[in-house]
């Protein structure tokens, strides 16, 4: 009669499948905490406004500047909310609209803008979804011709131009 090995002793196998439980729960801890940490922090900022930076203000206006030619646009604040509905609003504030020579063409006192969540996440754009100019006066004039004066409140002097 041969023997037969002998069983490993009961405590033996049930510490391992212990340790193979922990190394799996761990894994998935892992896994699962770089998903759910956006989620939270997305929700956490529902309602709240927060500052931008004043590199992030120096970019916006560097490129807007780069847009107009030699025309420059500033900033008093840039805020940033994320509403209930998850649509992240920025909010700007005494924006000032100058040309290449300096002459003040438009103060809005706050510029409200809706963003696409799905742009940010999916394409990595900004894609506009909605603007709001709040506080800002244009006055508007047709000529015989058909062409259109415009003219922006600027507090004192009107900035003209046709169209």
């Amino acid at each position: 009669m041969t023997e037969a090995e002998p069983d490993p002793p009961a405590p033996t196998r049930r510490r391992l499948r212990l340790g193979w439980r922990w190394v799996i729960r761990f894994s998935f801890v892992l896994l699962i905490v770089p998903i759910i940490t956006p989620v939270v922090v997305g929700v956490l900022m529902i309602g709240q406004r927060i500052t931008a930076p004043s590199w992030i203000m120096e970019r916006v206006e560097e490129s807007a500047a780069s847009v107009l030619e030699g025309g420059d646009l500033q900033f008093g604040e840039i805020t940033v909310e994320m509403r209930s509905d998850m649509h992240p609003v920025v909010h700007m504030t005494d924006a000032v609209l100058s040309d290449a020579n300096g002459t003040v063409l438009a103060r809005v006192p706050e510029i409200e803008v809706q963003v696409s969540p799905r742009g940010l996440l999916f394409r990595r754009a900004v894609l506009v979804q909605q603007i709001t100019l709040r506080g800002a006066q244009v006055a508007l004039r047709r000529g015989e011709d058909g062409m259109l004066a415009f003219a922006f409140d600027t507090g004192g002097d009107a900035a003209v131009g046709q169209a």
